[in-house]
């Protein structure tokens, strides 16, 4: 690992929210300047960035009374340290009420959390009162070959990057749900939309999903837009192998990063989930728009001005089904994955009603309702529960 010193901060930010006063740290018997590490390691084909300091780490207090100010948890439920730390990363979360001549109110971390899972990335913290934070951050490194988890799908083969892979284990690890025709895998105290990689692919001719009678191979994988529980049909091996590009001779193809050849002389295509599912939320809208401009070509008094219908549901198949059906029924429709995602939205245009799933990672239906209950500008907004 290389360390970089005498680095020059141009933000403060750390130095004013994270750094004690010197008399504060004498007399935890720590040196008077403060210390921030800045260091970098590859490890295979990942980046690893880390930046710690040896300041006073996270205001829990202050972070759990702002998280429950805006409803972030409901009030029966204490969350986990971990949960109350990524809280930080909820846009425009902040602890601070005013901006101070050293720094701004910390609210960039969601800015910094979407940069890096757009570039395929992940982002974690962790931290001790007293003692500092450690912000780790592992980015894909572009290599010709990379580490992947080779997995079946019917009678064809996919490769998914390792660096997005946290587990692989069978359904029966964990207790499975139906709720509303989705199925939530709960594994180790937490809750994972399941969707099928034939789905994502929208292989034909493949069975749907109404029961899992025999366990399943499952693998949990960091998306684009979160957490979930990936079920294929067999798990084949990890290894490192050779990634080529077809963008040669598959221009456009969305969802998909490269190929590689197998030892028996196939191919194997590596998937690329964050774009898959970021093309299938792409499709969806253009779906709505065919059908907007559609019945406005028939009936253009009717719908002039359809009202806006918000849909939150982190069930990809969901987003579209219920866009499908607010579209035809004459609304102007849009769609997030969860209910950080939502409250962007809202900021950026005022939806006309909201049509809410109850259970997401993150932010859920009941604690997104909470939060807009509570604000004045959405005090009134009619929601509609699933």
């Amino acid at each position: 690992m290389h360390c970089i010193s005498n680095v020059w901060l141009r933000n403060s930010t750390a130095v004013d929210h994270g750094i004690e006063a010197a008399a504060d740290r004498a007399s935890a018997g720590k040196p008077e300047a403060g210390r921030l590490e800045l260091a970098f390691r590859q490890d295979g084909s990942r980046i690893v960035v880390e930046l710690s300091d040896d300041g006073a780490g996270l205001d829990e207090i202050a972070i759990a009374r702002r998280a429950a100010e805006l409803g972030l948890f409901p009030d029966n439920r204490q969350p986990s340290p971990n949960e109350l730390h990524r809280t930080i990363f909820a846009s425009g979360f902040s602890t601070r009420g005013e901006v101070s001549e050293l720094s701004g109110r910390g609210i960039g971390l969601d800015a910094v959390r979407v940069a890096i899972q757009r570039l395929g990335g992940t982002i974690d913290l962790s931290s001790r009162p007293g003692h500092g934070v450690r912000i780790r951050m592992v980015l894909p490194h572009s290599l010709t070959s990379s580490h992947l988890l080779f997995v079946q799908v019917a009678d064809a083969r996919f490769a998914l990057p390792s660096l997005g892979v946290s587990q692989v284990l069978f359904s029966d690890a964990g207790r499975l749900e139906n709720s509303a025709g989705r199925w939530i895998f709960s594994f180790d105290e937490r809750d994972y939309p399941m969707v099928r990689l034939a789905d994502l692919l929208s292989m034909p001719g493949h069975a749907t999903l109404d029961s899992l009678a025999e366990p399943r191979p499952l693998v949990l994988v960091e998306s684009g837009s979160g957490q979930l529980a990936l079920l294929v049909d067999g798990v084949i091996e990890s290894r490192e192998a050779v990634v080529k590009s077809i963008a040669d001779h598959l221009p456009g193809l969305s969802g998909v990063s490269g190929a590689c050849v197998l030892g028996d002389g196939d191919l194997a295509v590596v998937v690329d989930l964050a774009r898959l599912q970021q093309q299938a939320d792409s499709d969806a809208g253009e779906l709505e728009r065919r059908i907007m401009r559609k019945t406005a070509a028939v009936a253009p008094a009717a719908v002039s001005a359809p009202a806006g219908v918000l849909i939150v549901d982190d069930s990809l198949s969901a987003r579209r089904s219920l866009s499908r059906l607010v579209t035809d029924l004459g609304y102007r429709t849009e769609t997030a994955f969860d209910g950080f995602d939502a409250l962007e939205k809202i900021e950026a245009g005022m939806p006309e009603a909201l049509l809410l799933d109850l259970e997401m990672p993150r932010m859920n239906g009941l604690e997104l309702t909470a939060h807009l209950r509570a604000d004045q500008k959405t005090a009134d907004l009619p929601i509609i529960m699933i």
